[in-house]
């Protein structure tokens, strides 16, 4: 099993998001795609890790410099929960994994980084689509 850190989660999602985007045929990428699909909606369904989810969330408002430490067997274990946390901090559904990309989506995808990147950390981590 490995640990990272949101941040360090945040970064990694966002490079394989950035693959996707640019190799979108790429077999790998595809396989990886499909893998993050089945942990993300094996994730909405438990209540207990929406829970966690949110406990994490009031964390982040309330902390100065709280950086959480995740543990996954798998980067498309990890990119999945980055990703709810990401939706759940922004109330919304994020369609981004489907050849149609709304603006909006877009937007609240980069919001919902920024809400949840450690305010003590300096890097900012910014993904060109």
């Amino acid at each position: 099993m490995s640990v990272s850190t949101l941040n360090n989660s945040i970064i990694s999602y966002c490079e394989f998001f950035d693959k996707l985007c640019k190799y979108p045929s790429n077999i790998d990428i595809q396989s990886s795609l499909e893998a993050v699909k089945k942990y993300y909606n094996n994730y909405k369904t438990k209540e207990s890790l929406i829970k966690e989810i949110q406990d994490y969330l009031d964390k982040l408002e309330t902390e100065t410099a709280y950086d959480i430490l995740l543990s996954y067997d798998k980067p498309e274990n990890l990119w999945a929960y980055v990703h709810l946390m990401i939706e759940t901090i922004e109330g919304k559904h994020l369609n981004l994994w489907e050849q149609i990309r709304s603006f909006s989506d877009m937007n609240a995808f980069q919001n919902g980084m920024g809400k949840l990147w450690s305010k003590g950390h300096k890097t900012v981590y910014t993904i060109m689509l």
